[in-house]
């Protein structure tokens, strides 16, 4: 084999090993942001599990049922105030509080048999429409 060719057919195989690795990395990406997965969750149920939960929310709430919407009410901080999404940091702070705050007010919901805080239940619907299954 000539160095041409060695180069071609390696350049194919590192494609070959590449291109999943970075389309799944690529589907996936959003899930690295706690907007996105319900971090309370996320320990203990798988993604499938928390796609349907998204799914049964949005379709018991349909005013719910829009990105903008969702990701607007999740950023808003109970003083009426908004972070931007790329505080991550800030976001996870901000979002377990909530979820906490959430089950000392009571507002909670029941989907699919668990008992998630509203805030929960949001982050869920988000992640329904962000995350392909599979």
């Amino acid at each position: 084999m000539n160095r041409k060719k060695f180069l071609l057919l390696s350049g194919v195989v590192a494609s070959a090993i590449a291109i999943p690795v970075l389309t799944r990395h690529a589907r996936n990406a959003r899930l690295d942001r706690p907007l996105f997965l319900p971090g309370s969750l996320a320990g203990i149920l798988d993604q499938e599990t928390i796609r349907e939960i998204g799914l049964a929310y949005r379709s018991a709430t349909p005013s719910e049922d829009a990105e903008p919407g969702l990701t607007r009410l999740l950023l808003t901080a109970p003083d009426g105030s908004r972070l931007p999404a790329e505080d991550r940091t800030a976001v996870r702070r901000m979002l377990e509080r909530k979820v906490h705050d959430d089950f000392e007010t009571g507002s909670i919901r029941m989907v699919n048999g668990w008992i998630l805080s509203v805030t929960e239940a949001r982050q869920c619907a988000l992640f329904s429409m962000t995350v392909l299954p599979g």
